[in-house]
């Protein structure tokens, strides 16, 4: 048996559903997986703990109070992009669940088709998934950084031979322009480098506006975008 327990934050409204979700995540002899859940039954608590805790995977109803269709899952990825998200529906929304779906969650679940093994089958494939994807955007951003180093380093040399007035004496007027490009220039390489850099291991669950001030500006530029 895996002796850490899957991080499960379920937001849902409903008492009834809510206690059924939890008893097919309780702890059961011959299962192989453990469960910690937290629960919800509002979408602004249910961010709070997301802010406050770190969690593996959100189990989350469309269908909430005060918000509108997909709002509250649009909340959740927009707090916690890289999260796994299963989104729960009643029948008559299944479509609505799929739009979810190809707006970036990982999966849905029909309230009234679930069992045990559905329900952890379910998470434990949002989880791979959501960690495979996250993975792929990583190695996008890497490729895509390399492609561009070159290019910005011969800019950089560029720039050097201008300021260094190899193509010919300089305006004052051409000098600030030359030193204000190479600024420039000087931050996106430290940018790119940063992004290349191998990312420390980070809490889940910072919010754009907690990053620790101890990242550089670029850094803090990049995970902003």
């Amino acid at each position: 048996m895996n002796d850490k327990p899957t991080r499960v934050l379920l937001i849902e409204d409903n008492c009834d559903d809510v206690a059924i979700m939890e008893h097919y995540l309780a702890d059961t002899p011959g299962w192989p997986e453990r469960f910690l859940v937290r629960s919800a039954l509002r979408l602004s608590s249910g961010r709070r703990l997301l802010a406050q805790d770190d969690f593996d995977v959100v189990l989350l109803a469309l269908r909430l109070p005060y918000c509108a269709e997909l709002e509250a899952f649009l909340k959740v990825r927009e707090q916690r992009p890289r999260l796994a998200v299963v989104v729960l529906c009643g029948f008559k929304d299944e479509a609505l669940a799929r739009r979810a779906v190809e707006m970036g969650a990982q999966d849905y679940l029909i309230k009234g088709t679930l069992s045990a093994p559905l329900l952890r089958h379910v998470i434990r494939n949002a989880i791979e998934k959501a960690g495979l994807q996250s993975e792929a955007r990583s190695g996008f951003l890497q490729g895509f950084c390399h492609e561009l180093r070159s290019p910005l380093t011969t800019v950089q040399l560029a720039l050097a031979c201008l300021r260094e007035e190899k193509a010919g004496p300089l305006t004052e007027r051409q000098s600030k322009i030359i030193d204000a490009a190479a600024r420039s220039a000087t931050l996106q390489a430290k940018m790119l480098e940063s992004a290349l850099e191998t990312p420390r291991p980070e809490p889940e669950g910072f919010p754009a506006d907690r990053i620790p001030q101890e990242i550089s500006p670029a850094r803090h530029a990049l995970l902003r975008s």
